[in-house]
Order: C-alpha cells, then sequence, then structure tokens
C-alpha cells in the first residue's frame, strides 16, 4: 500500500505526463503530456460510489450503455442507437440513406394521437389519421382534418372524408 495525503500526486513519465491525486474535494486522473488517455479492457464499467449500479457499460466488440440511476437509458446498436425514455433535442436532423421507410409514430394502427413521417412514396401523418389534422396518406390522399379533402382523382370534399364528385361540399 502507497498512501499520499490532499495534494500529493501520483506522477507518471518521463516529463510527468499523468498525474493521479486527491486535492481535498476531488480525484483526478491527469492526462497532461502528449497522446491520449487510453483505458484497455476487454469490457468496461463505471459503477457508482456505493458500487451497487452501473453509470457506463462497454463491451468489447458489441455496445455501449449509458444509465441513469442504475436504469440502462441509451445503448449503441450495430446500426445505430436505441434510446429508453423521452429524448429532449433543441433540434433533430433525421437523414435515411436506405430504402427502408423512416417513420416517427405514435399509434398509428389505432388512430390516436398519430405522427408518421415515411421516406417511401406515401405515408404523411400529422394529428389524427382519418379523423383530424393534416394528412398525407398511403393512398395519397390530402386531408385538413375531416373538414377538406382532396383525393387522387382530384375530388375535392368539404365536410366528407370520401368525396364522390369534383366538389361534394357536406353539412
Amino acid at each position: 500500500d502507497m498512501s499520499f495525503g490532499d495534494n500529493d500526486k501520483a506522477i507518471f513519465g518521463a516529463g510527468s505526463d499523468l498525474e493521479i491525486f486527491h486535492n481535498g474535494s476531488h480525484s483526478y486522473i491527469r492526462d497532461t503530456g502528449t497522446g491520449n488517455l487510453r483505458i484497455t479492457a476487454q469490457n468496461f464499467t463505471v459503477r457508482n460510489a456505493a458500487d451497487n449500479a452501473a453509470m457506463i457499460s462497454s463491451i468489447d466488440g458489441g455496445s455501449t450503455y449509458l444509465f441513469d440511476d442504475g436504469s440502462q437509458k441509451l445503448a449503441t446498436t450495430s446500426t445505430g442507437i436505441d434510446v429508453t425514455g423521452t429524448v429532449t433535442a433543441d433540434g433533430i436532423n433525421i437523414t435515411s440513406a436506405s430504402a427502408t421507410p423512416l417513420h416517427v409514430d405514435r399509434n398509428v394502427a389505432s388512430g390516436a394521437a398519430t405522427i408518421q413521417v415515411s421516406n417511401s412514396t406515401h405515408s404523411t401523418y400529422f394529428g389524427t389519421r382519418g379523423g383530424g389534422g393534416f394528412a398525407i396518406d398511403d393512398d395519397a390522399d390530402l386531408s385538413l382534418g375531416p373538414w377538406f379533402v382532396i383525393d387522387t382523382a382530384g375530388n375535392v370534399g368539404i365536410g366528407t372524408a370520401v368525396p364522390d364528385e369534383a366538389l361534394e361540399i357536406n353539412g
């Protein structure tokens, strides 16, 4: 065992490049030299002070995980990331280079509080699909709630979701 007092440093390297010390309030590992500070391990975990919950975990050749109060919130995957919980951002830019449609959705099948965005030829919903809000649906119909619809045949409906004529006003 080696004991060091506050502000006493274990110093490594010909140029005192690496220091490990405690200043009375905080503990430090300080790399002041050239190159990077590298920590190598098969698997790497940072745990809380009580050593009863993970904070960061990384698997060699696999995923890296971030935790909040011991609960996994973010994981890297072979295709990107998975987030558990709510994402709060000051902006978002989503780019899809694949032919797979990009979806942002909530209860699309039930028609409740729907938002769906697709990078394929159809599907854009905002609001409630078929019952309100703005939608360009899979049939390429344009609707503004149940009040105004332009279908693929060019028929315009006011007060009807399925106009039968060039202009149909219901109610």
